[in-house]
C-alpha cells in the first residue's frame, strides 16, 4: 500500500512551486523527481530567484557585509542565468566570487543552491559543509541541507536539519511541509500526523497540509477516511490542482472509476496540460469495460504531454500487455524504472512481463528489486517526495 500511494505522489509538485499558479505558468508535475527527486527540486525558478535575491541582499546585510561584496551587475547576472536554467554559467560566476572571499556565507549558500537545482547534490553538500559553523544558524541553510540530503536518499541525516529549519523559522509553512514529508519518508506516520495537524492550525490557507493528512490515511489503506479528506481539500480549495489529482487517484484505488474520471476532468479544467490528469482518465477508461480505445488515446495524450511520466508509462505497459504485446510493454517499463528507480510497482509489472516472455533471469532480477524496495526502511517514494516542500 505504501508504494501505490507514493508512486502517485512523485508526479505532483506540492509545496513551493509546481502547483501554485502564482509561481509560473508552465507546470511540470514531476519535475522534482528528487529522485526530491532528484527530489523536490522546485521546478519553478521563481523560488530560486527569490531566494537568491534574499540571500544576496538581506543575508549580506544580516552578516554586516556591504552590498559591494558582489557587484549588482554580477548579482543580476547570476539571477538571470539561474532563472533560465543556465546553472553552469551561474555556478562559474559564484565560484569566481568565492575566490576573493572563500568564507562568504551568501556566496557559498547560493552556489550550493544553484548546484542543487543543477542536480549536483554531492557538490551542493560539499559547499554546505564548508559553511562556517557560526553561519549555519540560518533557516534557509538548514532547509537546503535537508533537501540536499533527501536528494541523496539520506533521509535520517536530513531529519535534524529539517527540524532545525522549523525551529529557526516556525512561521514558514514550507518548513512544516518539509518535515512532515520527511517523516513520511521514514515511515513515521505518527510524527507526520502531528506535524500536519499543527501546521494546518497555523496555516489554514495551505491545502498541502490537509492533503498530507489524506496521504497518511491512504498509506494506511484507510480509504474510508482518505477520500473524504481529499474531497474536503477540493471543497475548501477549488482552484488547487493537487486536490483533484489526489482525489482521482484515491477514487481509482477504490474502484470508483466514474468519480475518478470526474475528478481528473476537473483537474484538466484547471490545467489542460496536466499529464497526470490525462493518465488518470486513461486508467478510469481502462478499468471500464468497452473503453479500451479511449484508454489508449488518453494514455498516448498523457505521454505526449510528458514522455517521462512513470505512472503513464506503467499504464501504457499494462495496456500493451492486454493487447498481447509484452515486448512493447517492456519498452515502457524500462523507461519508467529508469525515470523513477524507486517505483516498486513498475518493477513488479516488469517482472511479470519478463515471465510472459520466458526471460526467467530478467524476471527474477526485477522481482528481487521489487521486494527490496518493499522492504526498504525509507519509503524512498515519488509521491511522498513531492510533499517535501523545500525552501528552494
Amino acid at each position: 500500500m505504501f508504494t501505490s500511494v507514493l508512486d502517485m505522489l512523485q508526479s505532483i509538485r506540492l509545496g513551493s512551486g509546481m502547483l501554485r499558479s502564482d509561481c509560473c505558468s508552465v507546470h511540470r508535475e514531476h519535475s522534482m523527481r528528487m529522485t526530491l527527486n532528484r527530489a523536490n527540486r522546485g521546478g519553478c525558478f521563481v523560488a530560486l530567484v527569490v531566494t537568491l535575491v534574499l540571500v544576496l541582499e538581506a543575508v549580506l546585510d544580516l552578516h554586516g557585509q556591504e552590498a559591494s561584496v558582489q557587484p549588482r551587475s554580477a548579482r543580476e547576472e547570476v539571477i538571470d542565468l539561474a532563472a533560465r536554467g543556465e546553472y553552469a554559467a551561474a555556478d562559474h560566476i559564484l565560484a569566481e566570487e568565492l575566490r576573493n572571499d572563500p568564507a562568504n556565507f551568501a556566496l557559498l549558500y547560493n552556489r550550493a543552491l544553484v548546484n542543487f537545482f543543477w542536480k549536483r547534490d554531492e557538490e551542493s553538500l560539499r559547499l554546505l559543509r564548508s559553511v562556517a559553523a557560526g553561519d549555519r544558524e540560518d533557516p534557509n541553510y538548514q532547509a537546503l541541507l535537508s533537501s540536499v540530503l533527501t536528494g541523496l536518499d539520506r533521509y535520517r541525516e536530513a531529519l535534524p536539519a529539517s527540524r532545525e529549519a522549523l525551529r529557526l523559522a516556525p512561521s514558514d509553512a514550507e518548513n512544516w511541509l518539509r518535515l512532515g514529508a520527511l517523516y513520511l519518508h521514514l515511515k513515521m506516520g505518527g510524527h507526520a500526523t502531528e506535524v500536519y495537524e499543527k501546521g494546518q492550525t497555523l496555516f489554514p490557507e495551505r491545502p498541502e497540509l490537509l492533503l498530507g493528512l489524506g496521504v497518511i490515511q491512504e498509506m494506511r489503506a484507510k480509504f474510508e477516511a482518505t477520500i473524504p479528506t481529499y474531497e474536503e481539500v477540493v471543497r475548501k480549495f477549488p482552484r488547487y490542482l493537487g486536490g483533484y489529482l489526489f482525489l482521482a487517484g484515491a477514487y481509482l484505488k477504490a474502484s470508483r472509476t466514474a468519480e475518478a474520471a470526474r475528478a481528473a476532468t476537473q483537474a484538466l479544467a484547471l490545467d489542460s496540460r496536466s499529464a497526470l490528469a490525462e493518465c488518470f482518465l486513461a486508467e478510469a477508461a481502462w478499468k471500464t469495460p468497452g473503453q479500451e480505445k479511449e484508454a489508449t488515446a488518453r494514455i498516448q495524450k498523457a505521454l505526449q504531454l510528458d514522455p517521462t511520466l512513470p505512472e503513464a508509462l506503467v499504464l501504457a505497459a499494462k495496456i500493451e500487455l492486454k493487447r498481447d504485446d509484452p515486448q512493447q510493454a517492456v519498452y515502457y517499463l524500462k523507461k519508467a524504472t529508469a525515470e523513477q528507480p524507486r517505483m516498486a510497482s513498475a518493477f513488479y509489472v516488469l517482472g511479470q512481463t519478463y515471465r510472459r516472455l520466458s526471460q526467467t533471469r530478467d524476471a527474477e532480477a526485477a522481482l528481487r528489486e521489487f521486494k527490496r524496495l518493499q522492504r526498504s526502511e525509507s519509503l524512498g517514494n515519488p509521491l511522498v517526495a513531492s510533499l517535501l516542500a523545500a525552501r528552494q
